[in-house]
């Protein structure tokens, strides 16, 4: 399942890797070095909790009794310094446990999205970002308060500005929510708490903990899942207790969160993400590919490598899009989005939001069967792309077809568990032959 791009179209970077100096996720990156983290311009750095202020000086090592309120009404603050047996300087954000008063409702809403107790949320954000709006961009291009990549926004952020603290808590729900239901398998075999899980995929990106089998070894996500705890235990549980919907006056909300445009409806709405609607795909289903029994190398015309899963469903792609002449096809790795290159298979994902096309967790016939790098049946560093030639059983089953798999560099199918396609990628009904 190795895949590699070739001229105009190579893969910027060749390969995703993941390693402890470094993790990327293919939709998703985020600045967790706490006392490290260097806001990447200045004119973004918190107005009102610079580090020079965030330990408080002298600190209150007792909190306030429960029930205690401060001067605003809210529950009196608590300034206790964080342990730094992890190598943390101790700074936080200075709310003291409090989410800030114009985000507090967000937070309650995002944990309903999400099934993710508030004062988790709360301690996540504030390991992220401080309560900062405005920081970054990044070097990885991370912007807002809960760290968003460009990329990954153009799924999530329903078109408001990353700078926007409200959007971003809403962004950060539903991606958690779908984040949450993907590394399920994971979860129920890495015997780890779930909340760990999921909050080291936010980081390292699903792949991570796939690979792994729960938390990845990688020491910057082990340090962000152990700073949310901290977070977590020594402020923000002490208010909103671990309920979710969870407030400061120690109830509960359980309103239903009225559902954002563009945000993912059940398996049966076709109305999904991204954008494009789609109601159904093709396929011929079989080995009909036009360079089989080539050489592995560069593709000239499709920009990926021959008898390799991507130029296999480059053509399957082209194919539903009415370019079935394989000399002349619309799409190649390099034209696909402008900007970028379609990628290895485990960068399908990314590369297919940020052209707005839908990606789900619904099968069809001819969509995309995306698996991230490391995800069961999928190369650990290059992921790997196939397409779905049969759905079975109400969706619970899919038969994939693909190249350079289960036999390498040659056409094969597989029959799996639905669940275990990290993602499908749907070709919008307005791109299909007519």
């Amino acid at each position: 399942m190795e895949e590699e791009s070739s001229g105009a179209g190579m893969v910027l970077g060749a390969v995703v890797m993941f390693s402890a100096v470094a993790v990327i996720a293919p939709f998703i990156l985020l600045i967790a070095l706490f006392g490290s983290q260097e806001e990447a311009k200045a004119d973004c750095a918190p107005k009102d909790h610079n580090s020079a202020s965030a330990v408080r000086g002298e600190a209150n090592s007792t909190p306030p009794p429960p029930g205690e309120k401060g001067p605003d009404g809210r529950p009196a603050p608590y300034y206790g310094v964080i342990p730094v047996d992890y190598d943390d300087k101790g700074e936080t954000s200075g709310v003291g446990g409090l989410i800030p008063q114009e985000y507090e409702q967000d937070v309650i809403d995002a944990s309903k999205v999400s099934g993710i107790p508030t004062s988790w949320l709360a301690a996540q954000i504030e390991a992220e970002s401080r309560w900062n709006a405005g920081l970054g961009p990044n070097e990885a291009n991370a912007s807002g308060l809960t760290q968003f990549t460009a990329e990954t926004w153009a799924t999530y952020g329903h078109g408001a500005s990353q700078s926007d603290g409200h959007a971003s808590i809403r962004a950060m729900g539903e991606y958690l929510r779908d984040l949450k239901k993907q590394l399920e398998p994971t979860i129920q075999s890495s015997g780890q708490d779930w909340k760990d899980v999921v909050m080291a995929g936010y980081n390292a990106g699903p792949g991570g903990p796939m690979q792994y089998g729960g938390i990845p070894p990688y020491e910057q996500t082990q340090t962000y899942v152990k700073r949310i705890h901290v977070l977590h235990d020594h402020f923000y549980k002490r208010v909103y207790g671990d309920e979710v919907g969870g407030k400061s006056d120690g109830s509960v909300d359980n309103t239903p969160v009225k559902e954002s445009s563009g945000e993912q409806k059940s398996d049966g709405d076709k109305k999904k993400d991204c954008g494009g609607s789609y109601s159904g795909g093709s396929t011929s289903g079989n080995d009909d590919y036009p360079w089989k029994g080539y050489a592995e190398g560069p593709n000239p015309i499709t920009g990926a490598y021959y008898v390799n899963c991507t130029d296999f469903s480059l053509w399957r792609l082209n194919q539903q899009v009415g370019a079935t002449d394989p000399q002349k096809p619309k799409y190649t790795n390099s034209n696909f989005v402008n900007g970028r290159v379609l990628g290895n298979g485990g960068d399908w994902a990314d590369t297919w939001r940020a052209k707005g096309w839908p990606v789900d967790n619904t099968p069809e016939v001819g969509a995309m069967a995306h698996f991230y790098a490391g995800a069961p049946g999928a190369s650990a560093t290059y992921g790997h792309i196939a397409v779905v030639k049969e759905v079975k059983d109400d969706g619970k089953t899919v038969v994939i077809e693909e190249y350079n798999a289960d036999t390498p560099h040659a056409y094969g199918t597989r029959q799996l568990p639905a669940s275990n396609i990290s993602n499908y990628l749907h070709i919008p009904d307005s791109e299909k032959k007519k």
